[in-house]
């Protein structure tokens, strides 16, 4: 906190399955407040039948670079006795994962994109995103659609994602497309 400028709060957050009653009761006690629970979501691509995805978009996959800030997983930013850990010892420390962005092009405009990540044997959808003048038109179905063939091509036999709990239409559509519900998190908070 003593390195930030005053403008920014800082938050000390933790991550908790709801099946961890022993650590939230610990987070709990030590001041720390529920501040957004998230669903953890799985689909099944093996054995199921292709989804349905008509539609006139056009997609562009592009891969992430391994040096880029961004691959470092906010989990890591940890800060030490009185020094920040810093960028430089996390890019050193961490294994790069196998990212991909999928861009959706409806008449030449982006209508979405979503992120997919290979990390320790897992296949996740990530960061799913519409054009807010584009919603409810189908876009976000068959760009999740498009991606499950992407996982299913590269040998995985499920793919996971994670929703905010308080987003219905969201879990809805997951649902309609074979995802089940597997855990739910709870993510704390401390100002400090």
């Amino acid at each position: 906190k003593a390195n930030l400028p005053h403008a920014f709060e800082t938050m000390l957050c933790v991550s908790e399955l709801a099946t961890e009653q022993a650590n939230a009761a610990f987070f709990t006690a030590k001041g720390f407040e529920p501040y957004v629970k998230i669903l953890t979501m799985r689909r099944a691509l093996l054995g199921m039948p292709p989804i349905a995805c008509n539609g006139s978009l056009r997609y562009e996959l592009s891969g992430q670079p391994a040096n880029d800030s961004h691959d470092i997983p906010c989990e890591s930013s940890q800060t030490y006795g009185m020094e920040p850990l810093g960028l430089p010892p996390l890019q050193e420390n961490a294994a790069p994962p196998k990212g991909w962005s999928l861009t959706a092009y409806l008449d030449g405009n982006i209508a979405g994109r979503l992120t997919i990540w290979e990390e320790g044997g897992t296949a996740s959808i990530e960061d799913v995103f519409v054009a807010a003048e584009l919603r409810k038109q189908g876009i976000g179905r068959r760009m999740v659609a498009h991606s499950l063939g992407l996982i299913a091509g590269k040998g995985y036999g499920w793919a996971e994602l994670m929703v905010m709990a308080d987003n219905s239409p969201a879990i809805a559509l997951y649902q309609s497309l074979g995802f089940d519900i597997m855990a739910q998190d709870t993510r704390m908070q401390k100002r400090i």
